[in-house]
């Protein structure tokens, strides 16, 4: 029941894709260890295992991007950003 918005942006230095929930989010303290393989938030519920932040995190170190986690829209749920470098031709 909830809502998923995907977004991209390109500007002359970054590409942008981001993906943002209206869910409970990721407290500040909790951002650096989602990114770990098999960790779960405490007080995380509903299936997973705790990959799929790991995996995007692998997938922007192999090509040079980094992941940025903060707030969503009006500091509710999660906006999660693979930011690129910029080609330059």
């Amino acid at each position: 029941g909830g809502r998923v918005t995907v977004r991209t942006r390109a500007g002359a230095r970054e590409v942008r894709v981001e993906v943002e929930d209206d869910g409970p989010g990721i407290p500040l303290a909790e951002r650096k260890r989602v990114l770990e393989r098999f960790y779960r938030a405490p007080g995380t519920t509903g299936a997973g295992s705790g990959l799929g932040l790991a995996v995007v995190s692998e997938i922007a170190s192999a090509h040079g991007a980094r992941v940025e986690i903060g707030e969503g829209e009006g500091g509710r749920g999660c906006r999660v950003a693979l930011v690129f470098p910029a080609r330059v031709d």
